[in-house]
């Protein structure tokens, strides 16, 4: 079957006339199993009006032809001023909701700008632990001397130091943050230490100074607490973003009171985490579990902390876990799903 489709005459022509370039033709099949023309036009011009012949030419199985024609009129309708009017209203329309667009797009950059110096401002406390981080490691100071009755308020291009009390215990020290003067009792950095440990380690204390990551144990954090007024430090890490938060007074109880928390006088911006905690006993995930829920043992290793039917926090749990109630927790952070990257508890005495 051939079919063609010309303007002013029945006859075959070309498709590549200028006339027929805007129109397409198909050749179908409908139901009754007649051939037909369909013809879509796109883009006319008003001089594209006239007389259309559609002829078709159909050569059937034996032979036969036959040739159809069929006169169609097209008229293409010129826009009238009210059809102007719409389309400039609706482009006027369409301009304006741009500019709004525009407008959003632009404040969302300024508060976005806002945010970007707020954390920019916030980390400038923080950007030396980042850059010196590990040399601080491997300066540290790991002589004998014995310290005087204020422990740590030793000056010191260093960062951190371990050095010894005059009770004999090794602590380092953090000599630069608020002031310095800071007894670190516990830090995560980089996972390589279990905190996995039962009541007896975490009494003692366990950890490594060169790694940088340890536990100062509960029965030295009580000597230190019971002999003045200590306030604790907590500094955080989550998603590459620094956070502190500030306890005006801390201390724990011996270990027949099982190493009770008494903590109070938040300040800082990491959100209240801890004060939850004020009054509870230590646990581990082996002993004195009697106030803590069976879900934060579904899973292995939550660590040693002052648990009650729930937690707010958990520094002691395991790295770098996405398990409900498992990880590094900091719940007005990290909820309980988000581990923080780096946790560091410090203590220092109030004079």
């Amino acid at each position: 079957v051939v079919a063609t489709i010309n303007k002013g005459q029945p006859v075959v022509t070309t498709i590549q006339e200028n006339n027929s370039k805007n129109v397409k033709g198909e050749l179908s099949e409908n139901e009754l199993k007649a051939s037909y023309i369909q013809v879509t036009w796109r883009n006319l011009k008003s001089s594209e009006s006239g007389k259309y012949f559609c002829g078709a030419h159909i050569i059937d199985s034996k032979g036969k032809s036959k040739k159809l024609n069929e006169m169609l009129i097209v008229t293409v309708a010129t826009a009238t001023f009210d059809d102007l009017v719409k389309v400039i209203q609706k482009l006027m329309k369409q301009a304006d909701e741009d500019k709004e667009k525009i407008q959003e797009n632009k404040q969302k950059i300024k508060n976005i700008q806002e945010d970007f110096d707020t954390r920019q401002q916030n980390l400038s406390p923080f950007k030396d632990i980042l850059v010196n981080g590990e040399k601080d490691y491997k300066e540290m100071n790991t002589s004998d001397s014995i310290l005087p009755d204020r422990p740590c308020n030793v000056n010191s291009t260093k960062r951190r130091l371990v050095l010894n009390l005059a009770s004999g215990l090794k602590v380092m020290c953090d000599t630069m943050t608020d002031g310095g003067g800071w007894i670190i009792i516990q830090r995560r950095i980089k996972g390589m230490v279990d905190f996995n440990r039962d009541w007896q380690e975490y009494r003692d204390g366990f950890g490594d100074y060169n790694i940088g990551e340890f536990y100062l144990g509960n029965e030295n954090i009580y000597k230190l607490t019971s002999s003045g007024n200590y306030e604790l430090r907590v500094d955080l890490e989550i998603n590459y973003s620094f956070y502190y938060a500030l306890y005006s007074k801390f201390q724990i109880m011996n270990e027949s009171n099982k190493y009770k928390l008494k903590i109070s006088g938040y300040l800082g911006n990491a959100t209240d985490s801890l004060s939850w905690h004020d009054n509870l006993n230590f646990s581990t995930y082996k002993d004195n579990k009697n106030n803590i829920p069976n879900c934060l043992f579904k899973y292995p290793g939550p660590g040693g902390w002052w648990f009650g039917a729930g937690h707010g926090s958990n520094l002691n749990g395991v790295w770098r876990s996405d398990r409900f109630n498992q990880g590094i927790n900091w719940y007005g952070l990290t909820g309980y799903k988000k581990s923080a990257y780096f946790s560091e508890m410090k203590i220092r005495e109030k004079y």
